[in-house]
């Protein structure tokens, strides 16, 4: 049976909650270790924004080097299990989850994208994904990792209506 099935069909809430008893399954005692940790704001309702990892798992090729901007304290990186490497970023100084090709890097992002933009053969097989971070690293380190990188998933979700209460911000 493939890792991954368990999670089919379900989202938000569901997903984050199936990710912690897989955890807790398959890495006993990671959970506690890094619900523990100072200023965790994870918990096994909300394992992070998963729901996008999670599919994302399902369209990457599995010999793919998976680097994460912002992946907090990287639940997600049990997703990527099978995949070449699992390297998450984030300047999150708490613990963090360990899977059997986690590498788990507290580095800024913007630093990250401005020294692996020069390396060569590094993006064809390299997919990164930027989940609810692109807005704080600012439009010109947006656009660097956008010309740095031929693979990448860059998801902010924002307001886009214009209403009497909120205006519109672009």
């Amino acid at each position: 049976m493939n890792i991954l099935s368990k999670f089919q069909g379900l989202k938000g809430d569901e997903l984050s909650l199936e990710l912690y008893k897989a955890i807790e399954q398959d890495f006993p005692g990671q959970c506690k270790d890094v619900f523990n940790s100072h200023t965790c704001e994870i918990e096994p309702v909300f394992m992070g924004f998963v729901t996008q990892y999670y599919h994302l798992s399902q369209m990457i090729p599995k010999d793919y080097i998976i680097l994460d901007m912002g992946c907090y304290a990287s639940a997600q990186g049990y997703f990527f299990q099978d995949y070449r490497k699992y390297i998450g970023i984030d300047t999150y100084l708490g613990k963090r989850f360990q899977f059997k090709n986690t590498i788990n890097l507290v580095k800024d992002i913007g630093e990250v994208v401005d020294k692996w933009k020069d390396k060569k053969n590094i993006t064809n097989n390299t997919f990164v994904i930027c989940n609810y971070v692109s807005a704080l690293l600012g439009e010109k380190k947006n656009q660097a990792m956008r010309n740095s990188f031929c693979n990448i998933f860059n998801f902010y979700p924002t307001e886009t209506r214009q209403s009497k209460d909120k205006p519109y911000l672009p």
